[in-house]
């Protein structure tokens, strides 16, 4: 369909998602007429246009046959992309075995990955397509912002940032993960570089840090521009985020309390499925979803306060669950019916009395559990004998009533995961052997980053030993994956 044959609705909608926002004074917008939207438009699309051929045409770009080289090219890039995901602990190499790195190591760990982009003009292609996928853009004189958006003070490093990413030798071409604060977003969109349009484009995965006060509608205009966005994660923002709301988001995600009201005023504008949801804090008060919304999520965070009554009729998709606060609230009376479909269960325990009751009140309800992961396991002191004497004592109790033996495996839970901050080569100590749990084995781990501090994720998977057979003995270790699939190796 041509422009002139479109509604003025749909010619704005198209303006937002080529980062065209011209109604920057929300008391006095500006209105446009039609001629002046297709003009932008247009303008627009041949500067994209433009700016993806000369991509294509630049130097970097038209790299000759490397001479000297007997390896196919599909093994060497095989080989670029391994030692990538190997420093920097992405794709195939996330969950590894390894020794404890330094967290100075850490921080830096992009700074070799990079380098291979120097090494030619294919291996820069092969970063800059493919392989770097994941940006922060963080600018600590912007900080926190908490009142109306000021241009002023955003304007030198929003421009900064464009022109970055808007230069050819610049290697964040094509990212799908962006974190960086609503501020400087805004910033960005208001007077983007083509490279900055096209890079917004492409997320598919955003964390916005930062306040939104005062410019809901500015934020609602720079979302519009990323048209395949599908997670989006909103970390000290506080106020209610009303028109965030994209149609192709499956994933939406509090990390911090909302003012009173909590997501309903932006959850009511979804029409499609949301398939993870992670809820803020509320008070002391129940969250109450539309049934709609409730039965299609399949991942779910919430304070254990907010759990609601009718929850476990409701949530009927949900395969994991993971409960925020049980140190400051506990865990009595949360759930008080059975939920077959749950099989991943998350926790977050600070304190020991809540511990067991989490044991005793949440995990019977929850037979068909396979995983088990604890958020705060540097509260479990003792190498692991807390965690493990309950998991234990649960076990004891269901084999009494089931009269059977499962070989090891704790109440039938094949993976435990356990994760703590690190700081400190303390949190590699973790042993659920020396604490009883003899059949579950560490078999990889792996570094989170958080904005200024990072967690350690170590997992261990169950694995039965088999009697002696004519001499020998065999070790059969089970990978489940999320379909219960079962992987013999």
């Amino acid at each position: 369909m041509e422009l002139n044959e479109k509604s003025d609705e749909e010619l704005k909608k198209i303006m937002i998602s080529l980062c065209i926002i011209w109604d920057t004074d929300m008391k006095n917008p500006k209105q446009l007429s039609r001629l002046e939207m297709i003009d932008r438009i247009e303008e627009r699309q041949n500067e994209i246009a433009y700016y993806q051929e000369d991509l294509e045409n630049d130097t970097l770009s038209n790299y000759s046959q490397m001479v000297g080289i007997r390896l196919p090219v599909l093994v060497i890039i095989d080989i670029v992309r391994y030692a990538w995901e190997m420093d920097t602990m992405n794709g195939r190499y996330k969950y590894r075995v390894c020794g404890p790195y330094d967290k100075d190591v850490l921080v830096g760990r992009y700074k070799w990955a990079l380098s291979l982009g120097l090494v030619c003009k294919r291996f820069f292609n092969l970063v800059r397509s493919s392989l770097f996928k994941r940006v922060n853009l963080y600018s600590f004189s912007i900080g926190t912002h908490d009142g109306p958006y000021d241009d002023r003070k955003a304007r030198s490093h929003a421009d900064d940032a464009s022109r970055h990413i808007n230069n050819i030798a610049c290697a964040m071409k094509q990212p799908t993960h962006l974190s960086l604060q609503c501020t400087l977003l805004i910033g960005i969109a208001l007077k983007p570089s083509i490279g900055a349009v096209i890079f917004l484009q492409g997320i598919t995965k955003l964390r916005l840090v930062g306040r939104t006060l005062s410019y809901n509608n500015l934020l609602q205009s720079a979302l519009g521009v990323m048209v395949n966005l599908e997670s989006l994660v909103l970390y000290n923002t506080e106020d209610i985020l009303s028109g965030v709301y994209q149609p192709s988001l499956k994933h939406l995600s509090f990390l911090d309390h909302l003012k009173e009201g909590g997501p309903m005023v932006v959850l009511d504008e979804f029409t499609n499925p949301i398939q993870t949801l992670g809820l803020p804090g509320k008070h002391n008060l129940p969250i109450q979803l539309p049934i709609n919304i409730a039965s299609q999520i399949k991942k779910l965070r919430i304070p254990s306060h907010n759990i609601p009554p009718d929850f476990a009729s409701n949530y009927t998709s949900l395969w994991k669950l993971h409960l925020t606060n049980i140190g400051y609230y506990g865990t009595k009376n949360i759930l008080s019916t059975t939920m077959d479909n749950i099989t991943y269960l998350a926790a977050e325990i600070t304190n020991p009395i809540h511990r067991k009751e989490y044991f005793e009140e949440i995990i019977p309800h929850l037979p068909s559990l396979t995983i088990l992961e604890d958020y705060r396991h540097n509260y479990c002191k003792d190498e692991c004998h807390i965690f493990c004497n309950n998991l234990l004592k649960l076990n004891n109790n269901n084999q009494n009533n089931n009269n059977n033996n499962n070989d090891g495996m704790v109440n039938g839970i094949k993976t435990i995961i356990l994760r703590s901050p690190f700081f400190n080569r303390n949190n590699f100590k973790h042993s659920l052997a020396r604490a009883g749990l003899s059949n579950y084995k560490a078999t990889g781990q792996r570094f989170i980053k958080h904005e200024f501090s990072f967690d350690i994720k170590i997992v261990f998977s169950y694995t039965r030993k088999l009697p002696m057979v004519t001499g020998q003995s065999k070790k059969i270790k089970f990978i489940f994956t999320k379909d219960s699939k079962v992987l013999d190796q």
